[in-house]
């Protein structure tokens, strides 16, 4: 399927055309009847489609909204839960800061203190036994004997216990900047973890909420095209009484409205969905459906014929108007089955396939709504 450009005078074309459009024609005839009860079943089933469908919606939004709830705790939870990992990092900064700065001041003072132990350890190491048996020989009376060995033997108890408390409170001071340094590197992984399950929760709500705005609007539309339908079969009904009291009526009393029937319209040509692209671009507004010479084409939906006949770029072209300014064009037929101001239904053969000015069996299929073209693909049942 290709696309095509809409040459701008098909919207001059419509616009010239529209005061023609939906001409009275009474009718008291069966087939009127017959018209009016089958558009009544169709406006029947769609309604029941968009109540079935806004229920549906109705259910979706709640467990998004049951879903989003649960999220925003998380989230709450999450902003806790960083609350606490950030006092417990800058706790444990604190502490390893503390920690550092004492074990400077203690290896400053081991580091000042250094040179006195190793001097008095060699002294104690030159004198050995020997030395101290000839400071012991040397002394005149046993009291000053004993004296020196006490004095001797306090220097180097004090001189090992001054090393060994050192080295203890170093490896202490040591094990503990360890021990809080490793605490705080896991607290801040435990933050960059936080951090990134808080974005994505986030992220989350942030979706969620957007698609319950989408499904919110989504349901405002249902409940719109579902007022407008009723109302429409509403028409369909007060007409239909109008027959059975003998009166007539005309084709544009009760015609339905297109916009309730998006997504759910008839092809033009039957299968032809496979490899369909949307028309997106100023210049590619229609679509040409591959499809058999000859084959029929029918009207998407009801209303009435406003334009058959060449135009330029298009070869043989019909214009279905709908009402509520929604037209269908039907363009590169090679015969015209219809008569401008005839009413059509849906369904209803209004051409034949015939060729595109490339030369390729195709039929040109577009749809406007209040004057803009529009996708489609996005009106066409899939």
């Amino acid at each position: 399927m290709a696309r095509t450009t809409l040459m701008p005078q098909v919207t001059l074309l419509i616009t010239s055309t529209a005061l023609l459009f939906w001409p009275a024609v009474g009718s008291a005839q069966p087939q009127e009847r017959e018209r009016l009860e089958t558009l009544s079943r169709q406006a029947d089933e769609r309604i029941e489609a968009l109540q079935d469908e806004a229920v549906a919606l109705a259910a979706q939004e709640q467990t998004l909204l049951d879903d989003l709830r649960g999220l925003e705790r998380q989230r709450r939870q999450k902003i806790q839960e960083l609350g606490l990992i950030q006092a417990d990092v800058e706790e444990t900064g604190a502490a390893l800061t503390d920690v550092e700065t004492e074990l400077a001041a203690l290896e400053q003072t081991a580091s000042e203190q250094e040179p006195a132990v190793e001097a008095r350890l060699t002294e104690l190491y030159k004198l050995g036994r020997p030395g101290y048996l000839r400071l012991l020989l040397g002394l005149d009376d046993f009291t000053s004997v004993m004296r020196a060995y006490q004095t001797v033997a306090m220097l180097a108890e004090r001189d090992r216990q001054t090393i060994a408390v050192h080295r203890a409170t170093l490896a202490a001071m040591r094990e503990s900047r360890e021990t809080i340094g490793a605490r705080r590197d896991e607290m801040l992984a435990l933050q960059d973890e936080a951090r990134r399950t808080r974005r994505a929760l986030d992220q989350a709500v942030a979706a969620q909420s957007q698609l319950i705005e989408s499904i919110d609007a989504r349901r405002d539309l249902t409940a719109q095209l579902t007022g407008e339908l009723q109302m429409a079969r509403d028409r369909l009904r007060t007409s239909l009484a109008v027959l059975a009291e003998g009166g007539t009526t005309s084709a544009e009393d009760a015609p339905l409205p297109l916009r309730p029937f998006q997504g759910q319209l008839p092809w033009p040509v039957p299968n032809t969905d496979a490899g369909a692209t949307p028309a997106g671009s100023a210049t590619q507004r229609g679509i040409a459906i591959a499809a058999g010479a000859g084959q029929a084409v029918a009207a998407v939906h009801g209303g009435r014929v406003a334009f058959t006949g060449p135009f330029t770029g298009f070869g043989n072209l019909v214009i279905v108007d709908h009402g509520g300014q929604a037209y269908s064009l039907y363009g590169y037929l090679a015969a015209i089955d219809v008569e401008r101001g005839a009413a059509v239904a849906a369904g209803q053969t209004v051409g034949r396939v015939g060729q595109s000015p490339s030369g390729a069996e195709t039929v040109y299929f577009e749809l406007r709504i209040d004057g803009q073209s529009v996708d489609p693909l996005e009106w066409l049942s899939r």
